[in-house]
């Protein structure tokens, strides 16, 4: 790869021969895209979006399934567990504990327990969570999410693909 500069503007120029125009380094000139050839061989207009602009910059000269992948995973795991934390916050708020739904039941009490079920429910309104509880579970979903849904978000990318969808391209559909 060599790096030439044109007018400005930085430009490789790859074993193939093929170039690829990127966008100046001085800040004042980010507000407009040069026209280029992207990552995956496709002509890139000069009127994208910063959202465009910014999806071309993460795939350039990355492995897109990868990329696809891990955009995928994060968001997951933000939405994810980022969603639980105004629940963790009620949980310590004493106020709401009466309407907690999901206590802890003790393995070995569990038969003895379903056979009263007015004990049961005592005992269960009465259980505390601690920060080992929280943990536990923390690292028990994330195991599950490395291990079991890790590999399908990465199966997505090749699968759409399969089935027709752009993934990669811009721009965006205005749909």
């Amino acid at each position: 790869m060599a790096l030439l500069w044109r007018e400005g503007v930085q430009e490789t120029v790859r074993k193939d021969k093929q170039s690829v125009t990127h966008l100046p380094s001085q800040p004042s000139s980010l507000s407009t895209l040069v026209p280029h050839r992207s990552f995956n061989g496709t002509i890139v207009p000069d009127n994208l979006s910063w959202l465009e602009k910014q999806w071309v910059a993460v795939y350039d000269g990355r492995n897109e399934i990868l990329v696809t992948g891990m955009l995928a995973f994060v968001m997951h795991e933000v939405v994810y567990f980022g969603r639980f934390i105004p629940f963790l916050i009620c949980d310590f708020i004493p106020f709401f504990q009466k309407w907690k739904l999901q206590p802890f039941i003790p393995h070995h009490e569990h038969f003895r327990l379903s056979q009263r079920p007015a004990i049961l429910y005592l005992s269960l309104k009465n259980k505390v969570n601690t920060g080992a509880d929280y943990w536990r579970c923390f690292v028990c979903v994330l195991y599950n999410h490395i291990f079991f849904v890790l590999p399908l978000i990465l199966f997505f990318h090749p699968m759409g693909h399969l089935f027709g969808m752009k993934i990669t391209e811009v721009p965006f559909p205005s749909w």
